[in-house]
């Protein structure tokens, strides 16, 4: 009955959040819970109190390829450098064990390359490590420098894949498909594309998902981050 000040039979979320905040910190700001309930003025106590400069960096940037290939670089050169890759393999693989599970692997990424924090990407990445190594469900110590390269390349291709899903609504369309050759530097006659799109489309569906984008890259194309980080 506190909670529901219009007494309508609902709490709202941010009653909710207000009330147990109130719990908490009995002594909490009254015009700051008020900015909570009311959902409409959120951020105006702070600026009132602290100036823009409180709230400016709170936007969401858009990812860049660049970004990626920096990371890629920082992979490269850890692969180069014994110590600081069995360094980074003991942070994974923190209980000593010589295998890490996709908890761990996802753990890491969070932790050290949060860039690369993209769940289907990740799970494409540990599939086509345990392709490569003996088949089992754990990445073992000897297919490390696979994973390193399977997380830059399976981003990559999820960065591609989402930058021209207009609707994100994880599935391509022809068009979107279509503009994803053209981003990624493919010389490819309308005819080629289109046979392409029917080749993966499979169901005959009219649309593409991520894991079969990820299979029809990987094959027409050997990608090069695998082959070179492994070497």
């Amino acid at each position: 009955q506190k909670i529901d000040g219009n007494h309508g039979g609902q709490v709202l979320f941010v009653e909710f959040c207000a009330y147990v905040r109130s719990r908490v910190n009995p002594d909490a700001n009254p015009d700051f819970d008020a900015d909570i309930i009311s959902g409409e003025r959120c951020g105006k106590v702070v600026r009132t109190a602290h100036g823009n400069k409180a709230t400016h960096t709170h936007y969401v940037q858009k990812k860049t390829l660049t970004q990626f290939d920096t990371v890629e670089k920082r992979m490269k050169d850890t692969i180069k450098d014994i110590a600081k890759l069995k360094d980074l393999w003991n942070t994974l693989d923190y209980n000593g064990n010589n295998i890490v599970s996709l908890a761990e692997i996802d753990k890491l990424v969070v932790e050290k390359f949060p860039l690369l924090n993209h769940k289907p990407a990740l799970m494409r990445a540990y599939k086509a490590t345990l392709r490569s190594g003996d088949g089992d469900d754990w990445v073992e110590k000897k297919e490390f420098k696979f994973l390193l390269g399977n997380l830059i390349y399976f981003n990559k291709l999820f960065w591609l894949f989402s930058n021209v899903d207009g609707d994100m609504d994880r599935r391509l369309t022809y068009q979107e498909f279509k503009k994803c050759l053209n981003i990624a530097g493919a010389k490819m006659s309308e005819a080629e594309t289109r046979q392409d799109f029917t080749r993966v489309d499979r169901n005959g569906g009219g649309i593409i998902l991520f894991d079969e984008f990820c299979m029809y890259f990987t094959q027409k194309a050997c990608p090069e981050c695998l082959t070179a980080m492994a070497e």
